[in-house]
């Protein structure tokens, strides 16, 4: 199994969003690369990120390896300093496979 991290949304009913929860580490800036620091010391493996935006792409390093993500948009700066960029979930799934990072 692998730890699973993001922003955490609140909601007051079915489908009403009403933000995001600020005291979460990944809605800071430097948030992720806490994390991502903190699962290096705990775990003494390489960590990949993946992400749409510049505070995910900003986690590497200390991550190993960014993917970026344009699903929902394609932000130029950020698909330029990825190692990878998918624009698609089946993209993803493929590249994973394809470098045995998903069984």
């Amino acid at each position: 199994m692998f730890p699973l991290f993001g922003k955490l949304f609140l909601k007051f009913s079915i489908g009403t969003f009403v933000g995001l929860d600020h005291s979460a580490p990944t809605s800071r800036s430097d948030g992720k690369a806490l994390i991502v620091n903190e699962l290096l010391n705990k775990l003494h493996t390489p960590v990949m990120m993946i992400g749409d935006g510049m505070t995910d792409a900003n986690a590497c390093p200390p991550a190993s390896v960014f993917i970026g993500f344009g699903v929902n948009v394609i932000r130029p700066k950020v698909k330029t300093i990825s190692d990878y960029f998918c624009t698609s979930v089946e993209e993803l799934i493929n590249l994973l496979k394809n470098h045995k990072m998903l069984l």
